[in-house]
């Protein structure tokens, strides 16, 4: 099995989950690890969009139902040399989700990258219960942090049941544009009561990237996105550099002080409501 395997997950779609998984596992696999890249949202695919990758008839859909072989249905990013396990595009009335950990089993790679669906479903149940690591994708808004909250207090619920050794979380606020309205980083760090590992500033090439199918990292390398990216991608490797910039001291104003308190109680509030 992969030495380590990174499920990406989110709260609500629109959060730019897809596009970290991708610009992640192509910087690893271009830096000469062997890397793969599962996209498991079965029902709407987007990976081979990002990778400028034809469209798949047959899958990870196909792979877990044994319709298919694993050499069958690997792609490869020539640009980067990332190993890819694509969606397909065929509708299943049922998928064999809980066969996720044998396939996980056969595959021998550095890092194995399990690009989930939003929101919460037996698919991500299993991806979760086979990795290492759970990257948490949100953007700088409440329903996008509530929802991811209620995700991961879902997903801890579910782990004290198993006899597993629970996998480390990690949280990254994507899309930060420094306006007025948006929820501050210190105030996500309230609510998760954890520090993030990465804040992703808004970029104008992601969409541009997208549009062209090709990754940020390789079509902008030296845009704000791609080196945030790039770092959280060289602390993964071991190396030390820093994941997120220098922050400014704790809040001091009455203003954001309140503020603080206002999202802790909404945080126990959401944890009361969802059992935990």
């Amino acid at each position: 099995m992969a030495k380590r395997v990174v499920s990406v997950v989110s709260g609500k779609g629109g959060v730019g989950k897809s596009t970290i998984a991708v610009n992640l596992a192509v910087t690893l696999a271009k830096s000469g690890e062997s890397t793969l890249l599962i996209d498991a949202d079965i029902y709407n695919p987007c990976v081979f969009f990002h990778l400028g990758l034809p469209p798949q008839s047959a899958g990870l859909q196909e792979l877990l139902n044994g319709e298919a072989n694993l050499e069958e249905e690997l792609i490869i990013h020539p640009q980067s040399g990332l190993r890819c396990i694509s969606s397909s595009m065929q509708s299943y009335e049922e998928v064999k989700v809980e066969r996720l950990g044998k396939l996980l089993d056969k595959l021998d790679y550095e890092y194995v990258f399990i690009d989930c669906p939003p929101g919460f479903s037996s698919l991500i149940e299993n991806a979760v219960h086979h990795s290492t690591d759970v990257f948490v994708v949100m953007t700088p808004d409440m329903p996008s942090s509530t929802a991811a909250l209620k995700l991961v207090s879902f997903i801890k619920a579910r782990r004290k049941k198993e006899s597993r050794e629970a996998p480390h979380f990690s949280f990254f606020l994507n899309r930060v544009a420094g306006a007025p309205y948006e929820v501050h980083p210190r105030e996500i760090e309230t609510i998760f009561k954890t520090s993030l590992s990465a804040v992703i500033p808004e970029d104008g090439c992601v969409p541009k990237s997208i549009s062209a199918k090709v990754p940020v990292v390789f079509m902008s390398p030296g845009c704000s996105f791609s080196k945030s990216i790039k770092r959280v991608a060289a602390s993964m490797g071991g190396m030390r550099i820093p994941l997120v910039g220098k922050r400014e001291g704790p809040a001091t104003s009455t203003e954001e002080t309140k503020g603080v308190g206002i999202l802790e109680k909404i945080r126990c509030l959401l944890l009361r409501i969802i059992g935990r």
